[in-house]
């Protein structure tokens, strides 16, 4: 008896439009990773749907939003019930409301529309919207009509609070990647989980800085779809890139209360981790060379590895040019492989042998044609581009450089001696037998050329 009564109350409630019969907000602008947030300067749709009604001719709304003095009703598209009627109100304390009406007249909505459209809603938000604030969206009584066979009727329809929130302008501290107010190692970190994110590969939209440049203090930006990621783009050129770590080393130990490094030197540097090394007995490491006249403090770069063996691809070490508290940082990501080095004491480098390449034993490749974009700062907090002087493997042991001289076991086509910067000091041909005698003091690198392998050893003249 108990189950009839339910089963009866179940059909009345359904007759009188009393179940699941409701009116919603679904965004059109953008896709549902998106769907949270509207932000300053841009316009934002909302169509707005009925569910699980038959036989609805009209429906009536009153649509309360806040905010009214940063987002602005703008205009609206027909749904699938015809032309609405629709009246705007804003008050001077920032609230707006929206009296909409649509009705098909006799006509009713097909059967074969599940969710039909009731109009579509276009805002603006304007430029001046603050950041972080939220916007809301309430239905005020919605009803909609019904014709069948009982006659016109009208039913109450459910709804619910819909929030956005508010991405304004926001100021970014070039270098402050984590947004705590101090430019530690730890800022490193957001660049190696954001890189790629950006215009340029799209997976979210993002704002370029008027003002991209190293120079500390409040550079204002738009927040990108990630808040997060905004502070991450050190540069402002809208991209997160490798070389946005040039910027954190530029600036490091720097915060928001003070334009100057708050503490002593030493005592700031205490506290950076040590380099990671990867050098074992099954590694060799190929020297990365760049040809540079300016000392810069750190470099950043990219391997791309996509067409090699990645699992002897081990890591990137920082070179001689950084033996003042060195760093690196690198990440393997979309067929790259993402590097940076450089000095925490932000000491300028001394040569140009930036980093170390470290490869499995078995990695036999001429690695300078797989570097790409890469760049350094110097001093003056300025972004230079470099070009790679030499990046070729060097072999341990297979050759003996015996003091003052050096003796290969047979005739190779070339051996060319170079410098740290590249510049070639003799050259050698058809020849098994090298002089090293009269070269001065300081680093060479003697590369060796046979049917087409490059090898290069590193030598101290004394």
């Amino acid at each position: 008896m108990q189950k009839i009564i339910y089963i009866v109350i179940f059909l009345l409630l359904s007759q009188m439009g009393l179940l699941s019969q409701e009116i919603y907000i679904q965004r059109s602008d953008v896709d549902t990773s998106r769907n949270s947030f509207i932000t300053a300067s841009y316009t934002f749709t909302i169509n707005i749907f009925v569910k699980d009604i038959k036989n609805t001719n009209g429906v009536a709304f009153q649509l309360n939003y806040n905010l009214a003095n940063y987002v602005r009703f703008s205009q609206w598209k027909i749904g699938d019930y015809g032309t609405p009627q629709v009246v705007a109100f804003e008050d001077t304390a920032g609230f707006g409301r929206l009296i909409v009406a649509v009705n098909k007249g006799e006509s009713t909505i097909s059967d074969s529309i599940t969710d039909p459209l009731v109009i579509t809603l276009e805002f603006v938000t304007l430029q001046n919207a603050p950041n972080n604030y939220i916007n809301t969206f309430e239905f005020i009584n919605p009803v909609a009509t019904i014709i069948d066979t009982l006659g016109r009727s009208i039913i109450a329809l459910s709804s619910e609070l819909i929030a956005y929130n508010l991405h304004g302008y926001v100021d970014v501290w070039p270098g402050d990647t984590d947004n705590n107010g101090l430019v530690d190692h730890l800022d490193f970190a957001p660049v190696s989980q954001y890189v790629g994110f950006g215009s340029a590969t799209k997976k979210m939209k993002s704002f370029k800085r008027k003002s991209g440049s190293a120079i500390w203090g409040p550079h204002s930006v738009l927040t990108w779809d990630s808040a997060a990621v905004t502070y991450a783009d050190c540069d402002g050129n809208g991209d997160i890139t490798i070389s946005d770590m040039l910027i954190v080393t530029y600036n490091i130990g720097k915060d928001t209360n003070n334009y100057q490094v708050k503490k002593n030197k030493a005592e700031i540097l205490s506290k950076f981790p040590s380099p990671t090394l990867f050098s074992n007995e099954s590694t060799r490491k190929i020297p990365i060379i760049v040809n540079t006249n300016n000392g810069i403090m750190a470099a950043t770069g990219e391997i791309n590895i996509g067409n090699l063996n990645q699992d002897e691809i081990i890591g990137v070490e920082p070179g001689s040019a950084f033996a003042d508290y060195p760093f690196n940082y690198s990440v393997k990501r979309d067929g790259k492989l993402y590097f940076a080095v450089g000095s925490y004491s932000k000491t300028l480098s001394d040569n140009n042998e930036i980093a170390n390449l470290v490869v499995s034993n078995s990695f036999n490749c001429d690695i300078d044609l797989y570097l790409q974009s890469m760049k350094g700062i110097d001093k003056y907090g300025s972004i230079i581009p470099l070009s790679v002087i030499s990046g070729v493997a060097y072999e341990d042991g297979k050759e003996e450089i015996n003091g003052t001289h050096l003796v290969l076991d047979e005739y190779v086509d070339k051996i060319i001696v170079c410098n740290l910067i590249g510049q070639i000091i003799s050259e050698f041909k058809n020849t098994k037998y090298l002089e090293l005698s009269n070269l001065e003091r300081g680093f060479y690198y003697i590369n060796i050329f046979d049917k087409g392998n490059i090898r290069s050893l590193k030598y101290l003249g004394r």
